[in-house]
């Protein structure tokens, strides 16, 4: 794009040369020191620029009749639209489906203004529990009520089992997800067999203090088996 010092040179040019625009940019060419037979516009674009100068007497865009288009004004609908969100929320997040439904615009229309117009980008806040000390003794307590109603409904433990072993094992070991495992084997489902030296209750416990643990996953087996326990 011509700069306005490039376009006044031209329009010297163009008049010096009997208002000739072949002449006018063979001229500007050799006085630019450019040695491309072409450019820097064509020699039609240059005869529109100058009908256009002579006309009006600048090189501004005409001032257009009727409404704005379409995109500015949904650009400057939803600008307000979001500030007056963002005054209201607790984080000042706001959502491109929410402004859709106060403006009346679609939602497609909504993220192209948000995207493309106002160079806003989408994010997702996602709230993460913050464990603090005092939960250690409860988190201890709740291991200690299951352990209790095992002992009472020796039910449980299996489903407990199959539940410690399918969120360890699919989370740890594999990157597919566990309804794709649990698909391919569904029949006999995947179970974690403990240490020699480690009791049911060292892992089970090992699954609530590991927040507190220096490593990890300090008591995970590096194997597993397909048997299901009794």
């Amino acid at each position: 794009m011509l700069s306005i010092v490039e376009e006044a040179l031209l329009v010297k040019l163009y008049y010096k040369n009997s208002e000739s625009t072949i002449a006018a940019l063979r001229a500007y060419r050799y006085m630019k020191g450019m040695r491309d037979s072409k450019g820097p516009i064509a020699s039609s674009a240059l005869k529109k620029m100058m009908k256009k100068f002579e006309d009006t007497g600048s090189f501004a865009s005409r001032q257009r009749s009727g409404r704005l288009s379409t995109a500015a004004a949904v650009a400057t609908t939803v600008e307000q639209t979001v500030q007056s969100m963002s005054a209201v929320a607790a984080h000042g997040e706001r959502s491109a489906r929410e402004v859709s439904r106060q403006t009346g615009v679609s939602y497609g229309s909504v993220w192209k203004a948000l995207r493309i117009t106002l160079k806003r980008y989408s994010y997702k806040l996602q709230h993460k529990q913050k464990l603090k000390p005092p939960d250690f003794d409860s988190r201890r307590g709740f291991a200690n009520l299951v352990f209790n109603k095992m002992e009472e409904q020796h039910h449980l433990r299996r489903g407990l089992y199959g539940t410690l072993s399918v969120e360890v094992h699919y989370s740890c070991h594999y990157q597919m997800s566990v309804q794709q495992k649990l698909r391919r084997r569904p029949q006999q489902p995947t179970v974690l067999r403990l240490f020699p030296d480690q009791t049911f209750q060292s892992f089970a416990l090992s699954r609530f203090y590991r927040h507190w643990s220096t490593e990890e996953f300090l008591y995970l087996p590096k194997f597993t088996d397909r048997r299901t326990y009794p």
